[in-house]
């Protein structure tokens, strides 16, 4: 850290140091002449080989209008110990330099308000009158933002994704610290960076946890106002005990990382959607830490973040459920059994106040009732997990709610729908994004079955602050209490909690379909399980 103190928010207050105009990148250099060149931003200086390094900081820092930041990448033929480019020479201090020059090169960014270019210290510095004197509120707001934002990445670059990977136990800071610092951005049609930037944490942290990721592209058709042609849903698996063989299991947990570029304004798009997006995301990758961290499970886990991108929220499960999901069961010799979709809605806004829940008369008809519902619903309090589910989702639904295991505190309501949608409380839900899931139907163990999906929620729009939030700005991390976090914390355990319970069941329908000689791929696997099947008759009898 260089100088550090010194922000003025004055037109005109600020210099470039000769020639930094030429190292900056054109956009940045027109941010600074648009701003009116005021000395209200903290410079990052860093190498290419630093960019992570310096991205983590900035995204702490969460600069704004009133608090920017000027990166500055130079590139390393300028830093060398015989000849400093010149350019470099009135930003640069001979005491940070060495961290770059001197062999072995040590990575580090510099961070500096650019001491003698702004404001009062063009007169004061190296001078007597750069004293305490020239302390005032401002200026500690912005020393307190640069200290805090340094902790901040400290404590990220220290600990792996957010915490300790390696553990395997469920933890509050976890989720705060995704909903927090990785997930706490717009990212939609007029944040096209944010959307980028968390994309890549998802492929980094999956792969990071030890997940095979891939990406499922999908093309954008006939949508005028969408910014991108293309979405990226973003797949994590973690493999079974039995992955690969003839009783390989899926489970699949789902959320969305973004919202739907369609039905989004622009005052909507700057929408942090911590509950709406951020909380099942996040609630999906901490059951992946854990998973991935423990015992492997019996059966195969898919984590799936669905792009929102497109005309409508059901475009990328559509693209999903109709494309990658029939692709990579395909390329099994054995199908596996598909037992079924979590999909996680908005998680976050739980709130235990009398009539702080609004449940439509639409959705009444739809409630699997008995008496500790009723009493939660007659006194309308915002405390209870929301599943929604069909019949022939039961042992998917049941399943999950034996490990969520209810209590007064936390309870649980069940809306059931019939066959796979219910279009008055699909628009009340707000839940297209389910139903290619509901619709989807599989060649599970040699028959067609719909898919099973529960959707998890908090009801969105329905409960408490979100019914003034829900698509607004307000839908951001300023909500986030230890009560809320124990919600979604529940919510967490319990899926852990499913995928450690299931056990395999063979699935003794062998694939046929064929290898590019024409024979079937299951060939030589189907008689080895028939030579198994002999031996155990034999030993039986």
């Amino acid at each position: 850290m260089d100088p550090v103190l010194n922000w003025d928010n004055t037109p005109k207050s600020q210099e470039l140091p000769l020639g930094m105009d030429t190292i900056l990148t054109r956009e940045t250099h027109k941010s600074f002449i648009a701003d009116g060149e005021k000395g209200n931003f903290l410079v990052v200086v860093y190498r290419e080989t630093e960019s992570d390094m310096a991205n983590i900081f900035i995204n702490n820092f969460k600069p704004d209008s009133k608090h920017r930041i000027l990166p500055m990448q130079i590139q390393q033929k300028y830093l060398t110990e015989s000849k400093l480019d010149s350019r470099l020479l009135n930003l640069l201090r001979s005491d940070h330099v060495p961290f770059w020059v001197e062999e072995p090169t040590i990575p580090s960014i510099h961070l500096t308000d650019t001491a003698e270019s702004r404001g009062y210290m063009k007169d004061c510095y190296h001078k007597d009158c750069d004293d305490v004197n020239m302390i005032n509120e401002n200026n500690l707001l912005f020393l307190n933002k640069v200290t805090q934002s340094v902790a901040d990445t400290i404590l990220e670059v220290s600990e792996p994704g957010c915490c300790n990977i390696g553990s395997s136990q469920t933890d509050s800071h976890c989720l705060r610290y995704l909903l927090e610092n990785r997930l706490n951005k717009p990212r939609n049609r007029v944040h096209h960076e944010e959307k980028r930037v968390v994309r890549k944490f998802l492929i980094d942290y999956m792969t990071q946890l030890g997940l095979s990721t891939e990406t499922n592209e999908f093309l954008i058709e006939g949508c005028y106002v969408c910014s991108w042609k293309k979405g990226y849903n973003i797949i994590g698996l973690l493999p079974g005990v039995y992955h690969g063989e003839y009783d390989n299991g899926i489970i699949l947990i789902a959320a969305m990382y973004t919202f739907p570029d369609s039905t989004a304004s622009i005052n909507q798009c700057d929408s942090p959607a911590a509950d709406i997006s951020s909380s099942g995301v996040a609630i999906s990758l901490e059951v992946a830490r854990i998973l991935a961290t423990g015992e492997p499970p019996n059966v195969t886990v898919v984590f799936v973040a669905l792009d929102g991108a497109g005309r409508s929220a059901n475009e990328s499960s559509f693209y999903f459920t109709n494309d990658w999901l029939p692709r990579y069961t395909d390329g099994f010799t054995y199908r596996p059994r598909i037992y079924g979709t979590y999909f996680l809605g908005p998680l976050l806004n739980v709130d235990d106040k009398m009539a702080s829940q609004n449940i439509p008369d639409d959705l009444l008809y739809l409630l699997h009732s008995d008496g500790s519902i009723d009493n939660t619903i007659s006194e309308m309090k915002g405390n209870f997990l929301a599943t929604i589910s069909r019949y022939n989702d039961y042992t998917l639904l049941n399943n999950l709610i034996t490990n969520y295991n209810p209590t007064t505190s936390y309870p649980t309501v069940e809306f059931q729908i019939s066959g796979s949608s219910a279009s008055v409380s699909m628009v009340t839900l707000h839940l297209p994004e389910v139903t290619p899931f509901w619709n989807f139907v599989s060649d599970n163990n040699g028959g067609e079955l719909y898919h099973n999906a529960v959707y998890l929620t908090d009801t969105g729009h329905l409960r408490g602050y979100m019914v003034d939030c829900y698509l607004k700005r307000c839908d951001n991390t300023t909500h986030i209490t230890e009560y809320r976090l124990e919600f979604m914390l529940k919510v967490t355990r319990s899926l852990v909690g499913v995928v450690r319970d299931m056990l395999p069941q063979p699935v003794l329908t062998p694939n046929y379909s064929t290898t590019s000689n024409g024979f079937p791929k299951s060939s030589l696997n189907f008689l080895q399980s028939y030579t198994l099947m002999l031996t155990i008759l034999y030993i039986t009898t």
